[in-house]
């Protein structure tokens, strides 16, 4: 993948959408779960490397070997490794991943 950012990289393959904001992008949906915090108060959380992030997906660009997480209240989450060449989902329990891209 040619992307820069997580951002760039996961809404390329369909795996993240949500809306724009003035602070970036705002993450509503991670592998077709959507979370609607006006509904019932429930968001994605993202991480980089497991630890809660403190910039958004799209200002975070692609590191080789680090690992970059989404966090749904309601499920055990989703784990997206992006590296420069390569893209793989891993949902729940993390122990399968399938190659998106290569």
């Amino acid at each position: 993948s040619d992307a820069k950012t997580v951002g760039e990289a996961l809404l390329a393959l369909n795996v993240i959408a949500g809306d724009e904001s003035q602070y970036g992008l705002y993450v509503k949906t991670v592998n077709g779960i959507t979370a609607d915090y006006d509904k019932d108060q429930s968001w994605w959380g993202f991480y980089i490397d497991g630890v809660s992030a403190s910039v958004g997906v799209d200002s975070t660009d692609i590191v080789d070997g680090s690992t970059y997480g989404f966090k749904f209240p309601d499920t055990n989450g989703a784990e997206i490794k992006v590296s420069a060449g390569n893209s793989w989902v891993c949902i729940a329990d993390k122990t399968t991943c399938n190659p998106v891209i290569q």
